[in-house]
């Protein structure tokens, strides 16, 4: 009985240590850096939800139980055990693709286009994921000195400059040949980037093998669309840091099943 009784306080301990903590992840972007989307309310709810199951757990379990005394309790209770355990499996699904995706580096051997995607710039200033993926296109094309590269992303309505001529100035600034570097400031989502920048590779004559640099949670994402449009892409990816990752992969998640639906 005791051993029992010590068993159950150590999965208690747990279940407040992981969700606290898991919780903290998702919701410090929220609280830090202003970052609000799917994954940071489904972070936030999940790993809150594991909390207090361990901290209330006792008061929880005899209202559980008495609901599945009924029958129509133990078909819902049953039904919420299938879809969670079928929601872990599609999202361990993703994740292997999404880390597929994102060491699918590209041949040494052939001339590549460098296609780096745009997000958000705070005004004129390039945002931490921006930067992130500047850097990625930096390290490539000094490497691979004849690569050259296309700049895409357009201009929203909270950005002063296109996301384009932000990575402009950023890779001209850290001594990349201006020659090299071709603009797509029109698109405004991931599919018109590649639309828009295909467009760009043919009428330069440039090679149709493209090296897609973004974060590396969107890489399979983006892998989808360059398949669906029929582009040959590769992958560079651009690590986003321990504390947006969590967040930003687990909207990934929600963005990928909305990719394979429509």
């Amino acid at each position: 009985m005791i051993i029992k009784k010590r068993t159950i306080e150590i999965k208690r301990g747990l279940q407040l240590a992981v969700g606290g903590v898991g919780w903290g992840f998702f919701f410090f972007p929220i609280l830090l850096g202003g970052i609000f989307n799917i994954g940071t309310i489904a972070g936030v709810l999940a790993f809150g939800g594991l909390f207090l199951w361990g901290a209330f757990r006792p008061k929880i379990l005899p209202w559980l139980q008495r609901i599945r005394e009924q029958k129509r309790g133990r078909r819902i209770t049953s039904l919420l055990c299938v879809l969670f355990g079928c929601a872990l499996l599609l999202a361990a699904a993703e994740s292997a693709l999404m880390v597929r995706a994102a060491v699918n580096a590209p041949p040494d051997d052939a001339p590549v286009t460098v296609l780096v995607l745009g997000c958000q710039v705070r005004g004129t200033v390039p945002s931490r994921a921006m930067r992130q993926r500047l850097a990625a296109a930096r390290r490539f094309l000094n490497e691979h000195p004849d690569a050259v590269c296309v700049l895409s992303g357009g201009q929203g309505e909270d950005e002063e400059i296109a996301e384009a001529d932000c990575m402009y100035r950023e890779l001209t600034a850290a001594g990349i040949a201006p020659e090299r570097l071709y603009r797509e400031d029109r698109s405004t989502s991931t599919r018109e980037n590649f639309l828009f920048s295909e467009e760009i590779i043919k009428n330069n004559g440039l090679s149709q093998t493209v090296v897609v640099v973004t974060n590396e949670y969107h890489q399979y994402r983006a892998g989808l669309i360059a398949k669906a449009l029929g582009i040959e892409a590769y992958a560079v990816s651009a690590p986003s840091g321990v504390g947006l990752l969590p967040t930003y992969w687990v909207r990934e998640w929600f963005g990928i099943v909305y990719e394979w639906i429509f």
